[in-house]
This record gives C-alpha cells, structure tokens and sequence, in this order.
C-alpha cells in the first residue's frame, strides 16, 4: 500500500524536475483537504523574530569548539563567490584513531603520525565541520546509547538550548551508517564485504510542536572513540518569543490562493503518469535569515511514482512562495538549450558556475590555489564535492558548482554529486591551467 507520511526532507521537491510537456490536468484536492486548508488558514498567524545575540552566542561556541580541532592559524581560507559570506578552512590534522596492535604502536613512535583532511564551513546560521576520517570501526554504537552521546554534545557545548516552545527529541533523532567497501586480497577473492566507517544522529527542530523544515543538527561519530567527524548545524537559531509579530500587514492566504498556488507547482512535475492528487496538509516553520515564519506543508501524490511519500510542496503564510528559493540575479543564457543536460542546469537555478572554463575539468569554486602553485583543481574544489557528496536535486543546501559532469548517478539513487564528479577532479588534481583545455561548458 503506497505511504502518505509527510517528509521534510522532501520540502524543497518542488524545484527539482522542470520539464516542459504542457499540463493537461488539475490537481485533485479531495473535500477533506480543501476543509482542512480552510481550518489551517483560519488559525492565528504569527511571525517570529531570530534571537541575534544568541546567533552571535551560537556562532562562538561552535568555533570555539572547532578551534580546538583544527588549527585556524594554519588553515587555508577560501571565501565563496556564488554564496556571499561562506568562508571555508581546510588543514591537515592528525589522525586521533591509533592503530588496534602493538606493532603498530611501536611503528607510530618512529613514524610521523598519520593525517587527514579537516574542513570548517561557515556562512550566516550554518555552520558545517568535517574530518575525513574513514577508518573502519570495530564496535557499533546502539540507536540510543548514539542519541544519547549527541545529545550530550549539543547540550553541554550550547549547540542547542531547547525551550518548552523550540527544541527536539528523541522521536525525531534518525540514526544513520557509513559503510564502505573492504578491500583485501581475501575480498578480491570473494564477494568482498562492508566496514562500518561512521554513525550518525539527525536532530530535527520543532516549534511549537510544528516542524521547521530547513533547521536540523547532524553529528557523525567514530563508534570506537566517540570522536565527531562531522558536524552540520543548520539554521537552528533561537528566536525571541516576547517580539511575536502578527502578520497582520501581510496579505492572508486565501483557500483559492493556496490552491492556485499548489496547482501552479504541481505543473513543474507535468508530464509523469496519471494525475496529481492532494494528500495532506499540516502547519509548519521556515526559518530565514531573520525571522521563523508560519507555512502550510502539503503532500502531493502522483500514482506509479517511484516516491512512495509524495512530493512536499511548501506554501508560506505571510507571504511569497519565493521565500523558499530566492530568485537569483538575471544572466545571460551561457549554457546551450542544445544540450542534453539543460533541464538540469534550468532545474537547478541556471548557475553560472557551469559556464565558467574549468568546471567540468574540476574547478568547482571557479578559482585557483593561489601562491606559488596556482593549481586550478585543488582542495578548495574537494571541498565542495565533500560538503555536497550524495546530494540530489531537490536538496535545499545543494551547491550546483559541485555537479562537475552535470549528471546524475542514475539507477534509483540519482547522486548530483557523486562518484563521476570525483573521478573528475581525481583526474585533473593539482592541474594548472596550461594543463587543461579551458572550454567548458564542452561541446557534446
């Protein structure tokens, strides 16, 4: 039987597949959900406003936290051009995972300790860290015995202060694996096998016992040590409840209005099998970048889609819909209609980073490495690819840059940024650019 649970995570679907077959039928709003559309609009709307000395609290403490594992004096910094604000600091770090026997112990006294790659990523209420550390685990850590280390960390650093009005639970917590290929001459043998590498926690926020759709906390642990590995603060900042503002200067939502708007994004998935029908509608928070406002989710199912829980269309209450996704400055149209991958360059907000000359050798943040070197395909572009690894296309914090083959991996998954893009910049590493030919976006 085909599920209609609501998924956050699916919020922002409703840009992900833009295609040009003319829609040829309505949506379908069963009576119950145009009435329940209609009781939603007629409760109180409110809008709150973001708690700035406690962003500032926020941002210190988790730099503080950072500082004590990557070294900013030795950093390098690079600040993004296409998202105004971003910096990130990449190093070198030790590895804090000693090897299980004593040899190789006694090999660690004589040898320089090994050391990864650590990443710091931050723009205004984001925050991301990561240690690219892969080392295969030896223990695994129970659902709760995680949740229960995750919730430690967040607490004690500040990370999150839950309130009787905003915070989150364990009902919300998914935990999540990392595995990865092991790779032995017995395993080349064989069939091989899998190595737990990290386990996750997912936090997501709820206000006023309503969802906020784009904040969540994610922490990734090395089962053995506990070590964090990663962590991604998104857009969880507290709020001032004493400055609630009614919407009372915005124009109200009306059923027909919603129901227009709904219809309207609906089209963007026109031409898929059958029609499209309204499945649930319930209340909701989007937080921007100075307020937490009130938004309706609604569900839209199409029958014989391969998303058994639909697609999540948000609809904003004092406002536009536009919100959600911010129209970008108008370009010139640099990427040919000709080719086979266009839908997916208009799909995902025509960024001009797909027309600059060395993207899709690589150069996924359109500069070089600077100094002496002057690599155009250097860790700066791994970062990218990291930060966006296993992304798909209707993933808000998706950074377009990082697609660097402008594909999908195909099968069920369809990964923008994945295997084909790593390959490519593996395959141009520390090139300059005498070495690459320069001509993106290539002729097909």
């Amino acid at each position: 039987m085909r599920k209609t649970i609501f998924n956050p995570g699916l919020w922002f679907g409703c840009i992900g597949a833009l295609c040009s077959v003319a829609w040829s039928q309505k949506l379908v709003v069963p009576p119950q959900m145009r009435d329940k559309i209609s009781s939603e609009l007629t409760k109180p709307v409110n809008v709150y406003q973001l708690d700035a000395q406690a962003a500032a609290r926020l941002e210190s403490a988790i730099e503080a936290w950072v500082g004590q594992r990557m070294n900013f004096k030795g950093a390098q910094t690079r600040k993004s051009q296409r998202f105004p604000g971003r910096v990130t600091y990449s190093v070198e770090m030790p590895s804090s995972v000693s090897g299980h026997t004593e040899d190789s112990a006694a090999q660690s006294v004589m040898q320089a300790p090994p050391s990864v790659p650590v990443f710091f990523t931050k723009s205004l209420n984001c925050y991301s860290y990561r240690k690219l550390l892969d080392e295969p685990a030896q223990t695994r850590l129970e659902k709760p015995q995680a949740i229960q280390v995750v919730t430690d960390l967040l607490l004690t650093n500040k990370f999150v202060e839950p309130t009787q009005q905003d915070g989150f639970g364990e009902a919300e917590a998914v935990v999540r694996e990392l595995r990865k290929k092991r790779i032995t001459e017995q395993d080349r043998e064989g069939e091989g096998g899998e190595e737990l590498v990290l386990q996750g926690v997912i936090f997501r926020r709820k206000f006023m016992g309503e969802p906020v759709i784009n904040s969540s906390v994610t922490v990734d642990l090395q089962p053995d040590t506990k070590e964090v590995l990663g962590l991604k603060h998104y857009n969880w900042t507290p709020v001032l409840l004493q400055f609630k503002l009614a919407a009372a200067n915005a124009s109200p939502r009306t059923l027909d209005d919603v129901l227009a708007a709904l219809e309207e994004k609906a089209k963007q998935y026109a031409g898929r099998a059958g029609q499209a029908s309204l499945s649930s509608v319930t209340r909701g928070w989007f937080q921007t970048d100075k307020e937490l406002i009130p938004i309706l989710l609604s569900q839209v199912m199409f029958p014989h889609d391969d998303h058994d829980d639909g697609y999540a269309q948000p609809i904003n209450l004092v406002g536009r819909d536009d919100v959600f996704y911010p129209p970008k400055p108008p370009s010139a149209e640099c990427f040919p209609s000709t080719y086979s991958t266009y839908n997916d360059w208009v799909a995902l907000g025509k960024p001009a980073c797909w027309c600059t000359r060395y993207q899709c050798d690589g150069d996924a943040d359109g500069k070089d490495s600077g100094g002496l070197t002057k690599y155009r395909v250097f860790t700066e572009d791994l970062n990218l690819i990291v930060a966006n690894w296993k992304k798909k296309i209707n993933d808000p914090i998706l950074d377009p840059c990082a697609d660097i083959d402008h594909k999908d991996s195909g099968g069920l998954t369809k990964y923008r940024v994945f295997t084909g893009d790593l390959n490519i910049l593996i395959t141009n590493w520390k090139k300059k650019d005498t070495e690459l030919s320069g001509n993106c976006p290539r002729p097909e």
